[in-house]
């Protein structure tokens, strides 16, 4: 953030961890707009998260993850540029996923037929993230639409959905402006293949929509049947077993 040419930005950082390391990490930076929190008790990964926003006092919010970083100098005056530009309320970019252990790199962008699934309905992320990571987005601010606290591996698809179904649009950066850090030890990877996470996590998202969603949207049929397919579910209960009910 230190090295971003763009300096209009406040920096909201909300501290779920026990000890005090991080406010020490932060004192060199005197020359920083910082607002720190140390949340406690734990708030946890999204209600954090919508901690951070809801002190934030911008127009506009980038929630970037600790282990995510702007990939140049001028990450956040492309998302700006873009901004002003008054399109959509909402902008995305490509990025680069960076292994930490191996430092390789995957680049992950919005191909031509991940456009036609985002542009056919944002429901269509059931099936597909094509988003990708929080730290990709930058987003205006809307107190009234934040993370769901009860997911942690659907959490962002669902903001996602209902951001978009609420505001409409979007904006796409092709250039990649964030580095995702990809780490064994985030909470996205102990979820990762994880029945006892995906299971009741994606049955509760699709609880929030239309009963006759699977039958009337092949992306929402296709989601589920993947589901039912990755685990083996056979019956009910399998479902129940593994915390859905």
């Amino acid at each position: 953030i230190h090295e971003q040419t763009y300096k209009q930005y406040e920096i909201i950082i909300t501290d779920d961890s026990p000890g005090d390391q991080i406010r020490q990490v932060l004192e060199p930076f005197t020359d920083l707009p910082i607002q720190y929190y140390s949340n406690k008790p734990a708030l946890g990964s999204p209600g954090n998260w919508n901690y951070a926003m809801l002190k934030a006092n911008g127009e506009w919010i980038h929630l970037l993850h600790a282990d995510d970083w702007y990939a140049s100098p001028t990450s956040l005056q492309h998302f700006v540029n873009v901004i002003t530009e008054g399109n959509s309320d909402f902008i995305f970019c490509a990025s680069k996923e960076i292994n930490l252990a191996t430092n390789s790199i995957k680049n992950m962008e919005l191909t031509e037929k991940k456009r036609e699934l985002l542009d056919g309905s944002p429901i269509n992320l059931l099936f597909d993230n094509v988003i990708g990571h929080p730290s990709t987005v930058i987003h205006k601010k809307d107190t009234s639409i934040q993370y769901d606290t009860a997911f942690k591996w659907v959490v962002d698809i669902d903001f996602y959905i209902r951001y978009l179904q609420h505001h409409g649009g979007y904006s796409y950066i092709h250039a990649p402006m964030i580095n995702i850090g990809m780490d064994t030890e985030q909470v996205s990877e102990s979820s990762y293949k994880n029945p006892f996470v995906e299971i009741p996590e994606y049955l509760n998202l699709f609880n929030k929509f239309s009963e006759t969603l699977t039958r009337t949207n092949k992306f929402a049929f296709h989601c589920l049947w993947n589901l039912i397919r990755k685990f083996k579910i056979k019956d009910g209960a399998y479902i129940r077993e593994h915390g859905y009910h």
